[in-house]
């Protein structure tokens, strides 16, 4: 993420700051014995959260190649399920 988005070193405290808050909500998610649809809906809920907060520490071009990263992901996942 560093060298793609060409964080600035205020930038990448900042999303590892962001990454390990995030990695620690989500493990208790993971962990629990709920179903696979409600953990779903969790992780997408924080998910969401946090590109909203990841929103606010790139700039406008950063951001943009962040979703079409992340856009690439999803969209390669997708392929490897078929």
């Amino acid at each position: 993420m560093r060298t793609k988005l060409a964080l600035n070193t205020i930038q990448v405290e900042q999303v590892y700051a962001l990454n390990l808050q995030y990695a620690q909500k989500n493990d208790p998610i993971i962990q629990s014995k709920e179903g696979n649809f409600s953990k779903f809906k969790k992780m997408k809920a924080l998910q969401n959260e946090k590109s909203n907060a990841l929103s606010q520490i790139l700039d406008a071009g950063q951001y943009r190649k962040y979703l079409e990263a992340k856009d690439q992901m999803i969209h390669n996942i997708k392929d490897k399920k078929q």
